[in-house]
């Protein structure tokens, strides 16, 4: 919690923490994608053990396909003018 207005940071440490996870599942030579569209009652009933937490995603984890490559849209970037606005 942020002290000066009790901010809860769970989310954004959540987010840290999953994408060091996603960053070590790479260097081991597996894929992974951020899932964070799930059931997650359904989750918790077949996976019990996860009852007590609050799920903010999930990853599959496997080996890719050979033929496996990004999203067309992957490597579209915004240029830093169409993203940030100076004031």
């Amino acid at each position: 919690m942020r002290k000066f207005d009790n901010y809860n940071f769970a989310d954004v440490d959540a987010s840290i923490v999953a994408t060091h996870m996603m960053m070590e599942i790479a260097d081991l030579g597996l894929g992974t994608t951020w899932v964070g569209h799930f059931d997650e009652p359904l989750l918790k009933k077949e996976f019990p053990e996860m009852k007590d937490y609050e799920l903010i995603a999930i990853f599959p984890v496997g080996y890719p396909a050979e033929d496996a490559k990004p999203a067309e849209r992957h490597n579209i970037r915004k240029t830093v003018e169409e993203a940030v606005e100076y004031l």
